[in-house]
């Protein structure tokens, strides 16, 4: 996917926008099932403005938090809000498929709405085994975009869904998350796991208008793009309205399935060459 054609642009509302994603996610996704150790050098890969690293670091204190992204905006972004924050960390601009780190150099690699972006998520993913150390980790979460569901339906609301299921078919990959497990095991990960983590929120129970802000706060940069590729800007308006006023309508519900996938580098991994 080029550059230019990053689902939500680089403008200094869309930092924050991630800066606030991370903070949403910050207990009941981004650690989920991690133990990561003092002194251990944690990778992500496609790093944005370095909100996730600053989860991981608050998390796991004394981690070696380390970044990379091809975007050179948001590497800078990253550098002022995690020195914002007291935490240090190694950031450079690059792309994924060829990591400026020593091969075994690295203890965990850590990737968040990443594959996703991608037609082709193999070069990255290798580069990944590459850096990890023998027994270092993997771990990926990626959304599909037909698993949002809303109740009770909406066209409007469906046709925002269809909308950036297209996107990411012509850009990245729809349904990154039911397939990182394949891509994982194929790439020459073991002990590879990939499971659904679901969430799902109900007119009257907790948490239902912070979760339909946060999908809204996620499309809404994207609306533009969407209209370029021939969508009407004023339905996909609607439709992200219908999905704000979900907490008021009568039997309003939204659910969310993602994908967490596991895999380790197995020791059969020779250590390549420096």
């Amino acid at each position: 996917m080029p550059n230019d054609a990053y689902f939500h642009g680089y403008s200094t509302e869309e930092q924050q926008r991630l800066i606030r994603q991370a903070e949403y996610w910050s207990t009941t996704l981004i650690p989920l099932g991690l133990s990561y150790k003092n002194g251990e050098r944690v990778l992500e890969i496609g790093c944005g403005v370095g909100a996730t690293p600053a989860v991981l670091a608050n998390h796991f204190p004394g981690i070696q938090a380390t970044g990379i992204d091809i975007e050179r905006r948001q590497i800078a972004a990253a550098e002022r809000y995690l020195e914002s924050q007291g935490i240090t960390a190694d950031l450079q601009v690059a792309d994924g498929s060829s990591i400026p780190l020593e091969s075994s150099s690295v203890d965990h690699v850590y990737m968040m709405w990443f594959v996703e972006h991608m037609t082709d998520s193999v070069p990255v993913l290798s580069e990944a085994l590459r850096v990890l150390r023998p027994g270092g980790t993997i771990v990926a979460t990626e959304t599909d975009y037909e698993m949002f569901k809303v109740s009770p339906e909406c066209t409007d609301w469906d046709y925002v869904d269809h909308a950036q299921h297209e996107f990411f078919a012509k850009f990245g990959n729809p349904t990154a998350g039911r397939q990182l497990g394949a891509l994982l095991r194929n790439t020459g990960f073991e002990d590879v796991t990939n499971a659904p983590v679901g969430f799902h929120y109900f007119q009257g129970g907790p948490g239902l208008k912070d979760h339909v802000n946060y999908v809204a706060d996620f499309l809404e940069p994207g609306v533009g793009t969407m209209a370029e590729l021939g969508f009407d800007e004023s339905r996909l308006g609607r439709g992200i309205d219908y999905l704000r006023q979900l907490p008021d309508i009568p039997g309003g519900s939204m659910t969310q399935i993602v994908f967490r996938a596991h895999g380790t580098k197995g020791d059969s991994h020779l250590r390549d060459k420096k």
